[in-house]
């Protein structure tokens, strides 16, 4: 947890991409003086949800106690305020500055924080942090206007951090706003979830994906760019850390090793998983276990829809095509399911990444075994 740091995945993102009609529904509450004062912002990993949570807290701070009231008519009442089109964040700006620097008092981060123990992240959100969200909100606004918490990911909130939660969203405070980013929604309490104004988001096109892309790695060639957002499927944060982690590399090497299925030389694939994670990079694994889970999910939609799936890596068209025809088609949907949980439990419960990666080939080994 962080009182006011950036914790969305870097610096506050100054243009957003393939959500206007979520970032207008936001506008526009504010702007009809109706905003809700928690919001769940639901969709899949890293498809900018926490760059709108940002822009829009950037949003409320920019326009400080105006708060969607519009200057004084003649006869006392307050006059409609036009809803802005887009939001539009000046770089230059104080407060585009304290944002990134984290010295905003009006706006708060809760998110995991370091186990002092191991010195690595915890694996969820304790009680703790959310007991300092409950403070932020208790004490007198530092600032005039808006006070704003983003909470990212709620899904990572354990059974008490979640209790604590339910007590604030039960009681806000006024002019407050709570903004929950959550991967899986239907994992946080109902609850909570009842409470909150959904605001679900879509994946990004292929096209707006590189779009993205292309702002943080303008020199990629068009085959790497259009690899990378394919294998994000419409997740650019996904296609940003792929492109910063080797993830062509990494898919390609994989792709070399699924052509030895039904049986992967164990020296093989520890080779791999030590190139693939070294000490100093514990979460590293995880790349590569999303990347062999998509493989297998493309290869399963391009059967159910029948059209040839798009090859990233020369050839592994046939390798798909080989492997689907090894097994029932309703298999391989088993073993995608079970490699999701497999994924799912190793996060939930910090369980060792490099075992992981063994666990999902081998599923797929035993699969075609049996």
């Amino acid at each position: 947890m962080s009182d006011n740091r950036n914790g969305a995945g870097g610096p506050l993102r100054a243009h957003l991409v393939g959500h206007e009609k979520a970032a207008q529904t936001l506008r526009k509450c504010w702007a009809e003086q109706r905003l809700h004062h928690a919001w769940c912002l639901s969709g899949p990993k890293g498809i900018g949800k926490a760059t709108l949570a940002w822009q829009f807290a950037y949003f409320l701070l920019e326009r400080g106690g105006s708060g969607g009231h519009g200057k004084a008519s003649l006869f006392g009442e307050a006059l409609p305020v036009e809803v802005p089109e887009s939001i539009t964040i000046d770089q230059d700006s104080q407060l585009f500055r304290r944002l990134q620097a984290g010295t905003h008092g009006n706006l708060m981060v809760v998110e995991r924080g370091l186990d002092p123990k191991s010195g690595r992240a915890r694996s969820e959100i304790i009680v703790d942090d959310v007991r300092r969200l409950s403070q932020f909100y208790s004490k007198t606004a530092a600032e005039e206007g808006w006070r704003i918490a983003i909470i990212d990911s709620a899904d990572e909130l354990n059974r008490n951090a979640s209790n604590a939660l339910l007590k604030t969203l039960e009681e806000p405070p006024d002019r407050s706003i709570l903004l929950l980013i959550a991967h899986s929604p239907g994992r946080l309490l109902a609850t909570i979830r009842s409470r909150c104004q959904d605001l679900p988001l879509l994946p990004l096109s292929e096209r707006q994906t590189r779009n993205v892309l292309a702002h943080y790695y303008p020199d990629l060639a068009e085959a790497e760019a259009k690899g990378l957002a394919v294998l994000a499927e419409g997740a650019p944060g996904l296609a940003i850390s792929l492109a910063g982690e080797g993830g062509l590399d990494l898919y390609g090497r994989m792709v070399e090793l699924l052509a030895a299925l039904p049986s992967i030389p164990t020296s093989r694939l520890f080779a791999l998983v030590d190139d693939i994670a070294p000490r100093d990079q514990p979460d590293r694994p995880l790349f590569f276990a999303g990347l062999l889970r998509n493989w297998l999910g493309r290869a399963i939609r391009a059967r159910v829809v029948g059209v040839e799936p798009y090859e990233v890596v020369a050839g592994e068209g046939d390798q798909q095509a080989r492997l689907l025809a090894a097994m029932p088609l309703d298999r391989w949907i088993e073993v995608w399911e079970k490699m999701g949980r497999l994924i799912s439990r190793t996060e939930a419960l910090n369980l060792d990444r490099r075992q992981l990666v063994f666990g999902l080939f081998r599923t797929m080994e035993s699969a075609l075994a049996s």
